[in-house]
């Protein structure tokens, strides 16, 4: 998922609780135990909180952080059984803004993305 910085200051998830219960959903998927999605909405509001600006300062509206929050079987037993545990981690990667980089020689762009209304020609 990506978090990111409004111009207005605040930390924002995109969609962190579509996110969330989609983990939960593969989870489950592939015989991992389940767990409360609001529970690791949470978990990356803390670590949003406290993380989150020294990836994302106030100085630099428009950046943005891939948020990966997985899950591992992890635990005792040996073979090919369900996990009673599970490991969960976040992995989060600063994103250069690449809809401001502009050719060399070409004139600056203006930051954010342009979107048209024509459709893709074959």
């Amino acid at each position: 998922m990506k978090v990111y910085r409004g111009y207005d200051g605040k930390l924002r998830l995109f969609r962190p609780d579509k996110n969330c219960a989609r983990l939960v959903m593969s989870s489950v998927r592939v015989s991992l135990p389940s767990f409360d999605p609001a529970e690791l909405q949470k978990l990356l509001m803390a670590f949003l909180k406290i993380d989150g600006p020294r990836w994302l300062p106030r100085s630099r509206p428009g950046e943005f952080l891939y948020v990966r929050p997985a899950v591992i079987g992890n635990g005792e037993q040996l073979g090919v059984i369900s996990p009673s545990e599970v490991l969960l981690f976040v992995i989060a990667v600063p994103w250069p803004d690449f809809s401001s980089a502009s050719p060399p020689g070409s004139p600056p762009k203006a930051p954010g993305l342009k979107v048209s209304n024509s459709a893709p020609q074959p």
